[in-house]
């Protein structure tokens, strides 16, 4: 009868069962550890949101789904859209205020600093329903109107002189609102945001490609504060100013149907 010493198979099995796991496994291991982390950290982002409790991008990038940059005017804790998608909003938004637009301010405001408009956006999933609001298109396009005037005007404030505005789209509600500060509004008109949201307002249904939708409505809102903004069925060629660099985009605009988008204005 064959016989193996007990302290071989003791040490095989404490080399098997105790021993430290290989590199491959250890690797295996760290990945599995941080895909839980992320899975844990997103269920906890809340799925409602009211003003007081929504992040600022400009001083909590992370709590607003920005991993990968210091400061953004792009919140989207829900990650309705793409980060690629967030960071071309970005470069178009910097572009807009450093390279496209001009100070509408005071003389003494814009000798100080000549740049333009700000744009910022807010996404998110639903938007926590006012107790005294009804839960009907009108209740909920009263509760996204308080909301987008409470970031512009007092909890993010980006403007100097209320030439900012604030897009709030709102995924559940199947809601886009713009706030345009006074100043901003001058330029950028009722009229105008209606026009411009109902043409790309196909792309902002749940199935749709809501991320290329903002990044189409911020392209038009920058040409109407540039004064290069042309109607419906005009095609135009013309420079794109970014953040840091140039690049040359011909652009086609076609008029499509006003669908599932409320805008509205104070």
């Amino acid at each position: 009868m064959f016989r193996v010493p007990i302290f071989g198979w003791l040490g095989w099995a404490i080399s098997h069962y105790m021993m430290p796991p290989s590199r491959p496994m250890l690797l295996c291991v760290a990945m599995v550890a941080a895909m839980c982390t992320i899975v844990n950290a997103r269920s906890r982002v809340p799925q409602e949101w009211s003003p007081q409790n929504y992040p600022n991008p400009q001083i909590e990038p992370k709590k607003c789904g920005r991993m990968n940059t210091k400061a953004s005017w792009v919140c989207d804790p829900n990650h309705i859209i793409t980060s690629r998608h967030a960071d071309v909003l970005d470069w178009f938004i910097k572009g807009t205020y450093e390279n496209d637009t001009r100070c509408a301010c005071s003389a003494y405001a814009c000798e100080q600093n000549n740049a333009g408009y700000h744009i910022s956006f807010a996404l998110v999933r639903k938007i926590r329903r006012d107790a005294n609001a009804t839960n009907d298109n009108i209740g909920r396009l009263h509760d996204a109107k308080n909301f987008a005037y409470s970031l512009e005007q007092t909890l993010w404030d980006y403007g100097r002189c209320e030439d900012d505005i604030v897009v709030l789209y709102s995924y559940e509600d199947k809601i886009l609102y713009t706030m345009a500060g006074r100043t901003a509004r001058e330029k950028l008109t009722d009229e105008l945001i209606q026009e411009i949201s109902g043409r790309h307002g196909h792309h902002l249904q749940p199935d749709g490609n809501i991320g290329a939708g903002l990044i189409q409505i911020l392209f038009d809102y920058r040409r109407v504060l540039r004064g290069a903004y042309l109607p419906p069925y005009q095609l135009q060629g013309e420079p794109i100013l970014g953040g840091s660099s140039h690049v040359t985009s011909f652009v086609a605009s076609f008029l499509v149907p006003f669908v599932a988008v409320f805008v509205s204005r104070l």
